[in-house]
């Protein structure tokens, strides 16, 4: 057990010693005392002397007296615990807490004494006698920690108090509204970004507005997949990495340290897995979310319970809303594949199936939409050729 010292520091274990021996042999002593008085009262009262052998008598006096001592002991440890407690508080508290603390102390002890007044000047027999000065000290000693504690639990409120003279209900107020204002928001989850939303470009866009927020991340795997993509044989392939290392070099520029390049190392990754089950345990491992146009590799993550940010998902859930009976002027570019239906494309990319315009490709026509289906690939626009076409 350490006892604080202003310094910060606390006393040597001699000077502990030397202080906790002769306290805890004087509430041993001091409870063992009551007790003794206490069983000899209890002995002396008609109803315990006629069910109490008198043989037995010192025995149950000696017996309250030990109850006593670990009473006393026990009420000695709890007292010394809330003044260590308290005496650590001031210690580390600034000059104004320490002023308050004792402000506090001393009007418990004025307020204990008043308690105490009644019992000082109150005729009591001879025996009971031992009893009055350890109840006058205790109920001080009580008084007074618990007038300290009282004033160090309003230290903010007696502090805007006394700087500012405003009353209690105005401090309580501001200090509940700085608390609330100063509150830590939790951390925002990174967005591990895979090769295909990086090709696509999208995601600069939607970055930008502010619809995505955190750190962009790119494993290292996943840029060494770009350069791979940028350098194939392959002329579409190569042009689709390009494009890739050009919008990332983009969103470094514009996004500055919010895109960040992790190298495998860094995370504890297997060689053997492929791209995307890495995807999915660098996200886990970051407690991060996946940020992808890869239908495959969403499902993957969703079985992992690793939160995925689908951008066609997104594109298509802002597409707007067609209502039954709408007319749309949209050219007809091919024949469906049903007998008698033509397909077109509003400029958000949905597809419209124009029933009994099979025999319009080529031509602009006013259709009229009958429904819409939700399908993986996106929403589908149903519609027929509206009157007079």
């Amino acid at each position: 057990m350490e006892v604080p010292t202003p310094s910060g520091g606390s006393l040597p274990r001699r000077g502990v010693l030397a202080f906790l021996v002769p306290y805890f042999l004087a509430a041993a002593g001091g409870g063992g005392l009551l007790g003794h008085q206490a069983g000899r009262l209890a002995a002396s009262t008609d109803v315990v002397a006629r069910a109490l052998d008198p043989a037995l008598e010192p025995w149950f006096i000696y017996g309250m007296a030990a109850i006593g001592v670990m009473t006393g002991v026990l009420v000695a440890e709890m007292l010394l615990q809330a003044f260590l407690r308290t005496l650590g508080r001031i210690v580390s508290a600034q000059p104004l807490d320490r002023a308050i603390g004792a402000a506090g102390l001393m009007l418990g002890v004025l307020i204990g004494s008043a308690i105490c007044v009644p019992f000082a000047i109150a005729s009591i027999g001879s025996q009971a006698s031992v009893f009055r000065p350890l109840l006058i000290v205790g109920i001080l000693g009580m008084a007074g920690i618990i007038g300290m504690l009282f004033a160090l639990g309003l230290r903010e409120e007696l502090s805007q108090f006394l700087a500012t003279g405003r009353g209690v209900g105005a401090g309580v107020i501001e200090v509940a509204a700085q608390a609330e204002g100063t509150r830590a928001q939790p951390p925002i989850p990174p967005k591990i970004l895979d090769t295909s939303v990086i090709i696509d470009g999208r995601i600069a866009s939607v970055r930008e507005t502010g619809f995505i927020e955190g750190e962009l991340i790119i494993p290292s795997f996943v840029l060494s997949e770009l350069q791979h993509i940028a350098d194939s044989a392959d002329p579409q392939r190569r042009k689709r990495g390009r494009r890739g290392l050009i919008m990332l070099n983009k969103m470094q520029k514009d996004f500055g340290d919010d895109v960040r390049v992790i190298n495998e190392t860094e995370l504890d990754l297997s060689d053997t897995d492929e791209v995307d089950i890495r995807l999915v345990h660098t996200a886990k491992q970051m407690g991060g979310a996946v940020v992808t146009n890869d239908f495959n590799l969403s499902k993957v993550a969703e079985l992992h319970g690793v939160q995925v940010l689908n951008v066609n998902e997104l594109a298509n859930a802002l597409k707007p809303v067609l209502l039954h009976g709408e007319d749309l002027r949209i050219s007809v570019v091919k024949v469906g594949r049903e007998a008698g239906q033509g397909v077109g494309y509003l400029e958000d990319g949905t597809m419209v199936v124009i029933e009994g315009a099979a025999d319009r490709v080529g031509d602009e026509v006013w259709a009229s939409v009958t429904s819409m289906i939700q399908t993986v690939a996106g929403k589908m626009v149903f519609a027929s050729l509206a009157e007079g076409e």
